[in-house]
């Protein structure tokens, strides 16, 4: 059977965490991703599965996550030290007044509080990071085709999840609306804007709010709002889609391919690799306003929640639900979940962090765990070529 699936290959999201799912694909028997016909990826999951698309290898994936010069060339901060310090001088006067206008904690003085929002005011009013290196570090790597061209060269299929914040309704209004970057046949309410370029699809889907400004591809994608700034704004596919595998099997569906070839449900096989999982929780035990907006946005790791908790709730629930769903549609046979429990904390951008993740994959990759998933993987999308 395992010659006749039809094989979707989706990669969660994660920030640097992808270079978990890099090191478990490389390990693998090389025809796994050879006979891949569906690549899908979520924000750091695009840049792993589109670029396999587009025939980057997966040693020359691995080696770009693994490399903490090619992380910190990815965040590099928002604002330069010399905007970060003007900014300070100019919001002096409002950084005073709203720390005089704030109920002061107990123990916590005027000037303490000021200091803290003069320390926050960057991450409040910007993203964390700019995209320039981020951009420039895919145009080394990725090559310069559009979405459509992976199809026509290279003959593999993709979907990569992104959220446009200004979509043009029937009556002319703006919504906001879940995407998919495809070059699937089009279903009728979900274009997949298959003349976009492979390196701003992958950019759509990566711009993680708070982190990433938005992502902008206009003169490419239709549907835009005349006469509306940031008509064709995307952010991270992950805030809806942050484990790919059920958008990428309703998109390969309504796109009418399997109905076309005879192919049923019962033959499609779905890999679907995670970035790893930690214990993360909310609130921590000591959080005094966890449930206020500076609670949910709280910028630092703090004993057992995750940095921006917010952000990180919606990205591990849709991750969830989609494994959950994907694996009640495809059942045990044909669908395979492979996503490493990690012992240790970590941040998506901390960049220091990559050595432990990877000291942890590998401990991993000894367990029976992994030995009888893989074994599993190379029978069913290994077989047949």
């Amino acid at each position: 059977m395992a010659a006749e699936c039809y094989r979707i290959l989706a990669c969660d999201g994660g920030g640097i965490f992808g270079v978990i799912t890099a090191k478990l694909l490389q390990s693998l028997d090389p025809r796994v991703l050879d006979n891949i016909d569906l690549f899908a990826g979520t924000s750091t999951g695009s840049i792993i599965a589109l670029g396999l698309a587009s025939g980057v290898s997966i040693e020359t994936i691995f080696d770009l996550y693994s490399s903490e010069q090619a992380c910190s060339q990815i965040f590099q901060p928002y604002l330069p030290q010399t905007d970060r310090d003007q900014l300070a001088r100019d919001g002096e006067a409002g950084v005073q007044a709203a720390s005089k206008a704030l109920a002061t904690p107990a123990g916590t003085s005027v000037p303490d509080l000021a200091q803290r929002l003069r320390e926050l005011a960057p991450l409040l009013l910007f993203p964390k990071y700019r995209t320039q290196g981020f951009r420039h570090l895919l145009e080394q790597y990725v090559p310069d085709i559009t979405l459509a061209e992976v199809w026509t060269q290279r003959r593999k299929r993709v979907v990569a999840p992104s959220f446009q914040l200004r979509a043009r309704t029937p009556s002319g209004a703006a919504e906001w609306r879940a995407r998919l970057f495809s070059n699937l046949p089009d279903v009728d309410w979900m274009p997949g804007f298959p003349d976009t370029k492979v390196v701003d699809a992958i950019m759509a889907s990566a711009a993680a709010p708070v982190y990433f400004p938005a992502h902008d591809v206009s003169g490419v994608v239709s549907g835009d709002v005349p006469g509306v700034e940031g008509g064709n704004a995307f952010i991270d596919g992950g805030v809806f889609a942050n484990n790919p595998s059920t958008a990428a099997l309703a998109a390969l569906i309504g796109s009418g391919i399997i109905e076309r070839q005879g192919i049923p449900l019962t033959r499609v096989c779905l890999l679907s690799v995670g970035t790893g999982f930690m214990a993360n929780s909310y609130p921590p035990p000591d959080a005094r306003f966890p449930y206020g907006v500076l609670g949910w946005l709280r910028p630092r790791q703090d004993d057992g929640a995750p940095a921006f908790p917010l952000v990180s709730t919606v990205f591990d629930g849709t991750s969830q639900i989609n494994d959950f769903t994907a694996r009640l549609l495809l059942g045990p046979e044909n669908y395979i979940r492979v996503n490493p429990e990690l012992e240790q904390t970590y941040s998506m951008d901390d960049c220091s962090a990559i050595p432990g993740m990877l000291a942890e994959t590998e401990r991993f990759m000894a367990s029976d765990t992994w030995r009888l998933q893989s074994a599993r993987i190379n029978e069913l999308f290994g077989a047949g070529s």
